[in-house]
């Protein structure tokens, strides 16, 4: 195998744990969408679908700001953290 067809293969590989990584990443913040609007399971996939990543991530700070149980420090880093995977996406895209 050629020293260009390592690197080949090691960039595959690189790009395939990036987009595994990011669609898990997607999954949890679609989670958390769903989990606060305590909807039935079966239109899961529907609603959150119809989402961009960057709409996602909108719809999802704004909900967590409505979110009553939890303390304002940990809606912050929640929204934070949503923030920075928003940044994200935008490197991606």
């Amino acid at each position: 195998m050629s020293e260009r067809e390592i690197d080949d293969e090691e960039a595959y590989r690189a790009i395939g744990q990036f987009v595994f990584d990011f669609s898990q990443l997607e999954f949890t913040i679609r989670y958390i969408l769903w989990s606060q609007l305590k909807a039935d399971d079966t239109y899961f996939t529907a609603v959150t679908s119809s989402l961009d990543f960057a709409k996602l991530c909108a719809v999802t700070t704004s909900i967590v700001d409505q979110i009553l149980h939890i303390e304002q420090e940990t809606k912050a880093a929640l929204k934070a953290l949503i923030s920075d995977c928003h940044k994200l996406n935008a490197i991606r895209v």
